[in-house]
């Protein structure tokens, strides 16, 4: 029991790591939209930009996953881990991936594309299906982690700020 309380003490502590992610920005639609068109720019490629440029429509897919907080969202990930399951998230967003490869992913206040990350690193053919691929994260919500993944297995991310 005692071991069980310090496992989700730790847990709790690194998750409010994070919590300061979800303040950073507000939650007006406009701000949104302002990091969303910074980050694709940063990662379209010159004939996306070119078209996003004349006005032609640029594809991105967003994710947003039913949260259950922080805490619970860990633990939960954690427990299907260690049941050797994995996250109904993951396989979606695993899903997403495969048949829109080449797409830019939007990911808003969660760490399901994190999550994903990691599980398709640990293959031969998710580090294939990673290799170029593009995320762009609306907060900075695991953005050490991301960089250290990206590093590994040579996808393309970004995590733009708004410009005070």
């Amino acid at each position: 029991m005692k071991k069980l309380f310090l496992i989700f003490l730790s847990l709790f502590c690194i998750s409010c790591t994070g919590l300061t992610a979800f303040t950073q920005h507000t939650a007006n639609p406009d701000d949104v939209q302002k990091l969303m068109a910074k980050g694709a720019l940063e990662l379209m490629t010159p004939q996306e930009r070119k078209d996003y440029e004349a006005g032609k429509t640029v594809n991105m897919i967003g994710f947003q996953s039913a949260s259950r907080g922080v805490v619970l969202d860990k633990l939960t990930s954690m427990a299907n881990l260690s049941k050797g399951k994995i996250d109904e998230d993951v396989v979606t967003a695993i899903a997403m991936m495969e048949k829109y490869s080449g797409t830019i992913f939007v990911s808003d206040n969660n760490d399901v594309f994190v999550r994903t990350i990691m599980y398709l690193g640990q293959s031969e053919e998710g580090r294939k299906l990673l290799k170029g691929s593009r995320f762009l994260f609306i907060n900075n919500f695991n953005e050490s982690k991301v960089r250290e993944l990206a590093q590994k297995y040579n996808f393309k991310y970004s995590f733009p700020k708004l410009d005070n």
